[in-house]
C-alpha cells in the first residue's frame, strides 16, 4: 500500500491515512512520527492545556541542550567533531524541534505541509539531534534522557489525540514493549552481550537501551499527565455549558411568565370585561407581536452581532400596524449589513426613537433610509408630520438624549414638502463586522 499523494488528491489521501491510523498499528506510528500539525484543522484554535503543554515541551527540550552544553564544556575528551560546530549545530536543531510547540504556545498553527515532508524532517532532525549530543557527550542519556521524554510525550499525546487514537498509559506502553523497535533493541543487546562480552555491551548498548526505556516510561507518564489535564479541561468548559444553557433556560421561562403571560391575560380581561371592538383587539395583538420583535431582537443582540434588517423589522412592523403607509426600506444589500452588537445597540435606540416620534406627531407616510459606509452608519426617518427644528427640542426628550451622546454633528434635520427628514450617524470607528 502506497502512501504517497498525488497533488491532486493529496487531502483526500491524508485523510484516509488518519482514519486508517486510528486502527492500524503501522499507520499510527507513521502518524505520530509525522506529527500533530500534518493533521490539525488549521481553522481551531489551541486550548489552554495545550498552550501550556507545548511551553513545558520547549522547557524540556531546553532543559536537554543546556544539560549537554553544560557538561561538554568541563569535558576535556576528544569528540567526532570540532565542539563549537556540534554545540552550535545542537541548538540549531533545538530551536528547529521547537517551532511548532512555540507557534502553539502563541496561540497560533502550524505550516501544512505534506505528511512525508514532516515525517522526514521531523525523524532526520530527531536523529541529529541525538547524534550531535551524544557527539559532546558520550554518557548524556544519564543527563537528559527524562526532558527529552517529556517533549516526545507532549508531542505523542496531541498527535495521538488529533488523529482519534486515546489509548491508557498501560496500552501505550505495551505497545512500545511489543513493537518491532523494542525487539531491535534487545536484539542489539544481546547480540552484543555474545559476540563483544559484558563489559563491551554495557558501554555501548546498554545505555542506548536504558535510554530508550526511559523516553518510553517519561514519555507515557507525561502523556498520560497531559490527558488528565485534558479531561480536567473538557469537564469544566461542559460544566459551564451547562450552566449556560440552564442559565438561559430559565431567563427564558421567566420572560414567557412574567412578560408575554402577562400581557395575554390582560388581552383576556379586555375581552372578558371591555368588549372590545375589532381594532381594539387587533392593537392589543400588534402591541404584544412588537414585544415579541423586541425580545428577539435582544437575543440576537446578546449573540454577539447583528443585521441591520433585524434592527428595523420591529420598527417598520411597529408603523404599519398604527396604520402609516411605509413608503420605503433599505435594501436587501444594505438592510443585510452586519455589525456587533455595540453598534446595533445604538442603531436600535435610533431607530425606536425616530419611529416613535413620527407616529407620535401623526405621520401618515414614513420612509427608512440606512446608508452604509465604512467609518458610520446612518439612519433617516421621513414622514409628513408637518416638520421640527433641532432648537424645538426640549431637553430630556429621545432625540435630545440622542444628540448629547453621539454629538450634535451626527443628528440632522432636513424639511421637507410636508414633513422632515431625521437623520441619525453612528460611528463604526473599528467595530465593523465581517460580512
Amino acid at each position: 500500500m502506497s502512501f504517497a499523494p498525488s497533488p491532486s488528491d493529496h487531502l483526500m489521501s491524508e485523510d484516509a491515512f488518519v482514519q486508517a491510523a486510528a486502527t492500524n498499528t503501522v499507520d499510527r506510528g507513521l502518524a505520530l512520527l509525522a506529527g500533530r500539525n500534518t493533521w490539525l484543522d488549521r481553522e481551531s484554535t489551541p486550548s489552554s492545556v495545550e498552550r501550556a503543554a507545548n511551553v513545558t515541551k520547549i522547557l524540556a527540550l531546553g532543559a536537554a541542550v543546556t544539560a549537554v552544553l553544560a557538561t561538554s564544556a568541563d569535558h576535556d575528551t576528544l569528540r567526532p567533531v570540532p565542539e563549537f560546530v556540534g554545540e552550535v549545530g545542537l541548538i540549531l536543531l533545538t530551536a528547529f524541534l521547537s517551532i511548532g510547540a512555540l507557534r502553539t504556545a502563541l496561540g497560533g498553527r502550524g505550516v501544512a505541509r505534506p505528511m512525508w515532508v514532516n515525517l522526514v524532517t521531523r525523524v532526520v532532525a530527531s536523529l541529529l539531534f541525538v547524534t550531535v549530543a551524544h557527539s559532546l557527550v558520550t554518557h548524556w542519556w544519564s543527563l537528559v534522557s527524562w526532558p527529552v521524554g517529556v517533549a516526545i510525550g507532549v508531542d505523542a499525546f496531541f498527535t495521538a489525540e488529533t488523529i482519534g487514537w486515546l489509548p491508557s498509559q498501560w496500552v501505550s506502553a505495551r505497545s512500545v514493549l511489543l513493537s518491532p523497535v523494542h525487539a531491535g533493541l534487545v536484539g542489539g543487546l544481546v547480540g552484543a552481550g555474545i559476540t563483544r562480552g559484558g563489559n563491551a555491551t554495557f558501554e555501548t548498548a546498554l545505555p542506548i537501551y536504558v535510554t530508550t526505556m526511559v523516553w518510553v516510561l517519561v514519555a507515557v507518564t507525561t502523556a498520560w499527565a497531559v490527558g488528565r489535564l485534558r479531561q480536567a479541561e473538557a469537564a469544566e468548559l461542559e460544566a459551564v455549558r451547562i450552566s449556560t444553557v440552564s442559565d438561559e433556560h430559565r431567563r427564558s421561562a421567566h420572560w414567557l411568565h412574567d412578560d408575554i403571560a402577562s400581557r395575554l391575560r390582560v388581552v383576556s380581561l379586555r375581552l372578558q370585561h371591555d368588549e372590545p371592538s375589532i381594532p381594539e383587539i387587533a392593537a392589543l395583538l400588534d402591541d404584544l407581536d412588537f414585544q415579541l420583535r423586541l425580545r428577539q431582537l435582544d437575543e440576537l443582540l446578546s449573540s454577539g452581532t447583528v443585521r441591520l434588517a433585524e434592527v428595523l423589522q420591529p420598527y417598520v412592523r411597529r408603523a404599519q400596524s398604527h396604520g402609516v403607509t411605509v413608503e420605503r426600506v433599505p435594501s436587501f444589500e444594505t438592510a443585510s449589513e452586519q455589525v456587533d452588537a455595540e453598534t446595533g445597540r445604538t442603531f436600535r435606540r435610533a431607530a425606536a426613537i425616530l419611529t416613535s416620534n413620527s407616529l407620535n406627531a401623526g405621520a401618515r407616510h414614513i420612509s427608512f433610509d440606512v446608508e452604509v459606509r465604512h467609518d458610520t452608519i446612518s439612519v433617516a426617518v421621513t414622514d409628513d408630520a408637518g416638520g421640527f427644528e433641532l432648537s424645538e427640542i426640549s431637553q430630556g426628550r429621545g432625540l435630545w438624549g440622542l444628540r448629547a451622546d453621539l454629538g450634535q454633528d451626527h443628528v440632522h434635520v432636513t424639511p421637507t414638502t410636508d414633513g422632515s427628514t431625521v437623520e441619525i450617524v453612528i460611528d463604526r470607528e473599528t467595530k465593523k463586522s465581517p460580512s
